[in-house]
């Protein structure tokens, strides 16, 4: 619930980090100064749709992370590699050090 009703308040840009932050989190190694690979549960249409957004914003912002060399996108819809997670947890606007990213979409 902690998730959702923080989507209002925040920017196309943050939604998407924040939704790759929370849902690319469980497959992240302890060294943030190594790729870390995303299994996204859903593919750009479904995350649009789950985010408020469009499927357009949701591809513009994907690109606009992967031209700031924050991300890579892999050869499939469903995988992302996170390059500097520090600087997704910044646009995200969060820090998860410490906290179990479950916590943050308990309903």
């Amino acid at each position: 619930m902690l998730f959702r009703s923080l989507l209002g308040r925040m920017t196309a840009r943050e939604k998407v980090a924040r939704f790759l932050c929370v849902y690319g989190r469980k497959p992240f190694c302890d060294d943030k100064k190594q790729l870390q690979r995303a299994q996204l549960p859903m593919n750009r249409i479904e995350i649009a749709g789950f985010l408020g957004l469009t499927v357009e914003t949701v591809s513009r912002v994907l690109s606009s992370l992967r031209r700031s060399g924050i991300i890579t996108v892999g050869r499939t819809s469903h995988s992302i590699h996170v390059v500097d997670v520090d600087a997704l947890e910044r646009v995200a606007g969060i820090n998860y050090t410490g906290l179990n990213a479950d916590h943050a979409l308990a309903e």
